[in-house]
């Protein structure tokens, strides 16, 4: 029977296809595309209106189902819970279309963009025990400070030093990182 390396149990072509797909093109997107848009248009001021009432009562769902699946120790679903809602988020920024609505209708663009930071703050709580380093990026950007496991609900006022979570990883690196481990396991 043949015995296994270590590096054979982890995926590096899975990691950079993970890592560029949902930690940057899904998850750390939404954070500056937010971000960088409070920045350029508000000034780095957060407009502290009312949220959206349905996305905060996703949100209350969204603590409840992640807490469960933690404590029964699938991680793993827990994760993929808190990546649909952020590529909902996605979707929820792109529909709302604040680029538009910033002229036309300024209101419900300030509504979109407070609901948005909501979201990223919320998300950056659910994701700190997975991506301490990038949510601690988010609460320095957000000027916030870790909360208690429930849906925050105060927002920020202002977002400074925005910046990328997360550069793109090559898809060359998965050659380069494999021939490594062989050499190693030589």
């Amino acid at each position: 029977m043949r015995r296994r390396n270590e590096y054979e149990y982890f995926s590096w072509r899975e990691f950079v296809y993970s890592h560029n797909s949902e930690l940057l093109g899904a998850f750390a997107n939404f954070v500056n595309r937010n971000l960088k848009f409070i920045e350029k248009s508000f000034g780095g001021s957060v407009p502290q209106v009312a949220i959206d009432e349905a996305v905060y009562h996703r949100l209350e769902s969204v603590y409840e189902e992640v807490g469960q699946l933690i404590e029964a120790g699938h991680l793993k679903q827990a994760l993929e819970v808190v990546f649909d809602e952020v590529r909902a988020a996605n979707r929820y920024f792109d529909d709302r279309q604040p680029w538009r609505t910033l002229t036309e209708a300024p209101e419900e663009c300030a509504q979109t963009l407070s609901t948005c930071v909501l979201l990223i703050e919320n998300f950056a709580q659910l994701l700190q025990p997975v991506i301490p380093f990038a949510c601690e990026k988010i609460a320095h950007m957000l000027s916030i400070e870790a909360q208690s496991w429930s849906v925050i609900t105060t927002l920020p006022t202002a977002v400074v030093d925005v910046a990328p979570l997360y550069e793109r990883i090559d898809v060359a690196k998965i050659d380069e990182e494999l021939e490594q481990l062989r050499q190693r396991a030589k």
